[in-house]
């Protein structure tokens, strides 16, 4: 079954609040004797939404906000603070006639990075030994200053005539880089090399060993971290403003509150460059252009920072972001690490380490707006007029008498759309006058307001044939927009809505 015209200008008037309103169309339409009887007759208020909505709250002085929370919008994975890349093959000769030595290497790393202590979460060693001897030749390898279940990793290498190769897993292993061979006293990588056995006559020969550091996974370190840049997980996520939601573009806020919550309980300080983009349900791109803010980190072990960078129109493009009433919003950017270098501080992390920014953005009703957009597509309509009654309608009227407690005047349009989606007609009305408000921007008495939307032969039958009809509010505050008005949940619209047909019949 169609739905009835009536109930279509009214949701669009009201779109997200249809669910609240009181239709009595048994009351008598009151304009004159001739009007039928009214097919609307009821309150629409802001109570309700408050009740039916958990992003709506109300103020104590009834002023209405909505809330809006995003726990995670960025995350950052614990790896990729301390990126450590594949190392260059290290070199070493081991002369078979010497029981043991020695020796050593600097780790290399990203950004200038200084690591104290490392724990690999995964890695591999991989060596390739070259012995020229006709015969098989044990060493054992110390990798010295670390620590697995207790003891140092040491690792039985079988050296076979010519070349053999094998591959040694690091998972789980801890290092420390403060000792070793050199004067660093940081990113130092010592081994210990021992002969365990070897043929006789081998005196003097030599072992080429190569070790080589792949794949390294790191999920706790301290020191100094570098400085370089990562790229931000980028995404999309959906938003929900309620009975926001058919809002086109306009809605500009007083007071806009729009925080990027950071938490993380590393240590490590960054620089945020987030890159944050908007689109409406007509796909209106909007950037927020947030500038970028520095986090501190965490400054102990065990603890959580959290730091709210609040955004201003000031500071960002908030109002023009807000305006276009974002349905999904981008999310993009890059993060610098220690953005003033090495300092007296270490940086530390731990397989536990997060970085995570979220959105709370607290939009109290305070609005000055101009050419706020409704907007909304209804299928499958009807008047109650049969197929073919169609051609013998040469006129119809809604009346309108609107009580409107709200301080937003509105016009109204209407584009009737064919079964190819072209619009083949529209009309407009100015549709009611805004309530009086004080200077605060409170409405202190309502204004009512009566109007004829008249539909002439041409545009009934173009009404009346018409798969939809697109609707479209444009809602202003006063002084052209620049004044500031406050929504209470004391708002109100009385609403009386009746039609009267002009029909010729041929007997």
């Amino acid at each position: 079954m169609k739905k009835n015209i009536t109930f279509l200008l009214v949701a669009a008037l009201f779109i997200g609040c249809m669910k609240d309103m009181n239709l009595n169309p048994d009351d008598a339409f009151f304009y004159k004797g001739d009007w039928s009887a009214s097919v609307v007759n009821g309150r629409i208020d802001l109570k309700s939404l408050v009740l039916n909505n958990d992003m709506i709250t109300a103020d104590p002085d009834g002023l209405l906000r909505f809330v809006f929370h995003q726990d995670s919008v960025f995350m950052q994975n614990v790896y990729d603070y301390t990126k450590i890349p594949d190392q260059a093959p290290f070199l070493v000769k081991v002369t078979l006639d010497s029981p043991e030595f020695e020796t050593g290497t600097n780790l290399g790393t990203f950004g200038g990075a200084k690591f104290k202590s490392i724990k690999i979460a995964s890695g591999t060693l991989h060596w390739v030994a070259t012995n020229p001897t006709f015969q098989p030749v044990e060493l054992r390898l110390e990798i010295k200053n670390t620590e697995i279940n207790g003891e140092p990793l040491i690792i039985d290498i079988a050296c076979q005539p010519g070349q053999s190769q094998n591959s040694t897993s690091l998972d789980g292993l801890n290092f420390d880089l403060t000792q070793g061979v050199g004067n660093l006293s940081y990113n130092n990588l010592s081994f210990k090399f021992t002969v365990s056995s070897r043929a006789v006559g081998t005196n003097g020969e030599e072992i080429d060993l190569s070790l080589t550091l792949n794949d390294l996974s790191i999920n706790g370190a301290t020191g100094y971290f570098g400085q370089y840049n990562l790229e931000l997980p980028s995404g999309s996520m959906p938003t929900d403003f309620g009975v926001l939601s058919n809002i086109a573009e306009g809605l500009y806020l007083a007071n806009p509150s729009f925080k990027l919550i950071t938490k993380s309980n590393i240590g490590l300080p960054v620089t945020f460059t987030p890159s944050i983009t908007g689109i409406s349900k007509n796909g209106r791109i909007v950037p927020l252009n947030a500038e970028p803010f520095v986090f501190a980190g965490s400054s102990n072990v065990g603890n959580n920072y959290t730091y709210a960078y609040e955004l201003s129109p000031e500071t960002s493009n908030l109002d023009n972001f807000l305006a276009n009433v974002p349905r999904q919003i981008v999310y993009s950017g890059n993060v610098l690490l220690n953005p003033d270098g090495e300092t007296a501080n270490d940086n530390f992390i731990d397989q536990d380490g997060f970085i995570v920014m979220g959105v709370e953005a607290e939009l109290p009703l305070e609005l000055k707006t101009k050419n706020l957009v409704l907007e909304q597509t209804f299928n499958d309509l009807d008047l109650g007029i049969d197929d073919e009654e169609v051609d013998f309608v040469e006129a119809l009227t809604l009346g309108f008498s609107i009580e409107n407690g709200f301080p937003l005047d509105a016009d109204f349009y209407t584009y009737f759309i064919d079964e190819n989606g072209t619009v083949v007609d529209s009309a407009y009305i100015a549709m009611f006058d805004a309530a009086t408000t004080d200077v605060a921007g409170n409405v202190i008495a309502p204004a009512t307001s009566v109007r004829y939307l008249e539909f002439t032969e041409g545009n009934v039958k173009n009404l009346l044939k018409s798969k939809s009809i697109k609707a479209k509010i444009v809602l202003n505050t006063s002084g052209d927009g620049d004044q500031i008005v406050r929504i209470l949940d004391s708002y109100y619209f009385d609403i009386l809505i009746g039609t009267r047909f002009k029909l010729n019949y041929t007997l």
